[in-house]
């Protein structure tokens, strides 16, 4: 069996994106990860016993981050 290793243009963009992924994009630990997913903060969904964060979502969710007001500044 050859096996062919995708060259940067014909890279397939994943739709979701795996816990550990997530963690590293936002530098958060994995203990509040999971909190915010458990508390329905963190979009998610389970597919088995993996729990993949849509990117779409993600994006919804970082950019609702950065426009609700801050509660400290008042």
């Amino acid at each position: 069996m050859v096996s062919i290793a995708p060259t940067p243009d014909t890279q397939i963009s994943r739709a979701t994106m795996s816990v550990a992924d997530f963690i590293a994009a936002t530098g958060l630990s994995r203990g509040t990860v999971y909190d915010g997913i458990r508390r329905g903060e963190i979009p998610s969904v389970r597919v088995g016993r993996r729990i993949l964060i849509p990117h779409v979502a993600f994006q919804r969710w970082l950019e609702s981050c950065f426009t609700q007001p801050n509660d400290e500044a008042a």
